[in-house]
């Protein structure tokens, strides 16, 4: 389906937008509600964050796609939990935000919102969608919030808190944070006090800056303004404001497909990942700061080929996990690779596990890639596995089934390793 998607400039609503994209759907354009002339930033509303909305209008040009914007003139007037047709409430902005959209987009079929707990949220954008003859998608609703953070995080979102109002959550110390460097920090305060670890209880609340779904620039923010801060009973109540801010051009490291297929396998492999090599220069990084590599081959039958173009570029000392897959690429690109690299000024060095003795654990490591890397935000990359049987190092016997589970058993034995489990950690795919 079409699908507008409704931004508040905070992770779950982008984080939704691409679980769409994820279920096939066509993202076509973003919506967004803001305070009307003279309003707080922070407006005390049931339904939608407004912090922050000083940037989204460059939400635009970072994604391609059109925005439709319209000031908030209603307030909670129906507080209530069910919802009915009602005069000056806030709701009714959002019905005419959509409705515009319609017009202006005929072919939109469904609208994208980030609620994950909120029955008052839900019920509102429904209601809306049914008034409108649209479908509402909502894909992390009741979904575990720990999963949730930690699948934004692993997604690319890069959003940066900027209002807190919880226990354990000190404005001059988190503020400014991403979720990503927060994340511990917000599982132990989950576990301490009980707090919504997304932050579903207004404990905090974020602005996106990059992600996925920003194919052409991301933002940076060259100044903030901490613009309200008070003591409560239990908890300091901080908020940032972005004064001034610029966006920061994307330019994707791939090669000409002109080039790519001059040699081969092996010639695509070395123009990518030199022309990866020479892009990270100017960031002051190199290959051996990768964490994790995802190399995508048209045909698993020039993996041989592949995978010896890879190993003169990385060496045998604290290499990057990687995962191989085969998919469907243009004759003229055999081959694209994903390199994912620390956060620059973390100032911890990253974890790897390299194993390379036979063993009964999990298949050994003899190429120059690791079972795992760890960054200093404690994000565990796993490389990807195929069904050996560590001791013989040969694929299983009884067919795809018993490979599968193999390989579930060998990813469960590196997570342990890392002082995780599947369930916390997560894997990537094969090769």
């Amino acid at each position: 389906m079409k699908v507008i998607a409704l931004i508040s400039g905070g992770k779950d609503s982008c984080n939704n937008a691409l679980l769409c994209q994820s279920q096939g759907h066509q993202i076509v354009a973003l919506g967004n509600l803001y305070p009307a002339e003279g309003q707080a930033d922070d407006l005390d509303s049931y339904m939608f964050q407004t912090v922050g909305h000083q940037v989204l209008a460059a939400y635009a040009q970072c994604a391609g796609l059109p925005l439709f914007r319209r000031r908030l003139s209603g307030g909670s007037v129906n507080q209530g939990l069910a919802y009915e047709h009602t005069e000056g409430d806030e709701v009714e902005d959002l019905l005419l935000l959509l409705q515009y959209a319609q017009q202006q987009i005929p072919e939109i079929e469904a609208v994208s919102s980030g609620a994950i707990a909120s029955d008052y949220q839900r019920l509102r954008v429904e209601n809306v969608c049914a008034r409108l003859n649209l479908v509402s998608l909502a894909y992390m609703w009741r979904q575990p919030q720990a999963q949730l953070l930690m699948d934004m995080v692993g997604a690319g979102i890069h959003a940066v808190i900027i209002k807190v109002a919880a226990m354990g959550l000190v404005p001059d110390k988190h503020l400014g944070k991403s979720i990503a460097q927060l994340q511990p920090h917000l599982e132990q305060l989950c576990r301490q006090y009980g707090c919504n670890i997304c932050g579903e209880g207004g404990e905090y609340e974020t602005l996106v800056l990059d992600c996925p779904l920003f194919r052409h620039a991301r933002i940076v923010v060259d100044e903030w303004r901490l613009s309200a801060e008070s003591a409560g009973s239990f908890a300091s109540v901080g908020l940032l404001t972005p004064i001034r801010f610029h966006l920061e051009d994307k330019q994707p490291l791939h090669i000409s497909q002109s080039e790519a297929s001059a040699d081969g396998v092996g010639g695509a492999v070395h123009a990518a990942l030199n022309a990866i090599r020479a892009g990270l220069q100017s960031a002051g990084l190199s290959l051996t700061d990768a964490l994790f590599v995802q190399l995508y081959i048209c045909d698993m039958g020039l993996f041989a080929a592949a995978n010896a173009a890879y190993c003169s570029h990385f060496g045998t000392f604290r290499p990057p996990a990687r995962a191989c897959i085969q998919v469907n690429l243009p004759p003229s690109s055999p081959v694209a690779i994903d390199i994912v690299f620390p956060n620059q000024g973390s100032g911890q060095e990253r974890r790897v596990l390299h194993v390379q003795s036979t063993s009964h654990w999990a298949p050994s490591c003899i190429g120059p890639y690791s079972q795992a890397a760890q960054s200093s935000e404690g994000i565990i990359w796993l490389a990807g596995q195929i069904g050996l049987d560590p001791p013989t190092m040969q694929l299983v016997e009884g067919g795809p089934e018993a490979q599968v589970r193999r390989c579930l058993q060998s990813c469960a034995a590196v997570a342990v390793a890392m002082r995780c489990n599947l369930p916390q950690g997560g894997g990537k795919g094969d090769g």
